[in-house]
């Protein structure tokens, strides 16, 4: 008699023990859906798909890293990858476009990419000039530098052609100090509306724009 009542007493023990780690399971995963659907890049699965990891790098940003494996940069929580805006060209180079998807927001922006191989920093002056002249700009570049990269950076506004309001782009031309490699990065935030500009805050633009740069990593290998 004693030995049933102590078979009942484990099993009610190991049945609560049970209830307590699925309780404790299911919890956190209602915890990791959640955040997932509250995080646009984690939402979409081909954006996730090229996130270093579903951790954020630091507050409002993750970690990205392009199908060639040659670089990476800090990826906006808000932001998702088009796939059809994806290519890559092995050995030649890869171009990406990420962008905020939300609709009915006045600000909008883009970020598009052109991952380059084989390219010298030696040859700077002659692609930066071809890369001005494309995006229509004739003042001065900004060069910021460090041990790893040179970045050339501008900016410009043109008026939207449809309706009112304007595009503000921030561009930069990024060449690696240690290998044969270049990107170019065009960061274009717009709004709509008269006086729409009034409420945009274009330093905060530009600063953002920066970071993005200033977070390129070359990958050597």
């Amino acid at each position: 008699m004693k030995q049933v009542l102590l078979g009942i007493i484990m099993l009610g023990l190991l049945g609560g023990c049970q209830m307590g780690q699925e309780d404790s399971q299911g919890y956190g995963g209602q915890q990791e859906e959640e955040e997932t659907v509250d995080v646009r890049a984690l939402q979409d699965e081909y954006t996730r798909d090229h996130l270093v990891s579903t951790e954020q790098t630091e507050d409002g940003f993750y970690t990205m890293e392009g199908d060639s494996g040659k670089f990476r940069m800090l990826f906006p929580e808000d932001a998702v990858l088009s796939q059809d805006m994806h290519r890559l060209e092995k050995g030649v180079g890869e171009d990406m476009r990420f962008t905020d998807p939300v609709e009915g927001e006045n600000r909008r922006y883009f970020v598009s990419i052109r991952y380059q191989d084989g390219i010298s920093i030696e040859h700077s002056d002659r692609w930066v000039e071809s890369f001005s002249d494309s995006v229509n700009f004739e003042g001065e570049l900004e060069i910021k530098e460090d041990e790893d990269k040179r970045i050339y950076f501008g900016k410009s506004v043109y008026e939207l052609e449809y309706t009112e309001g304007a595009s503000h782009v921030y561009f930069a031309y990024i060449f690696s100090r240690q290998s044969d490699q270049a990107l170019r990065m065009q960061y274009r935030v717009s709004c709509e509306g008269e006086n729409c500009e009034e409420d945009m805050d274009f330093d905060r633009e530009e600063a953002f724009s920066s970071k993005l740069m200033d977070s390129i990593e070359f990958q050597h290998s």
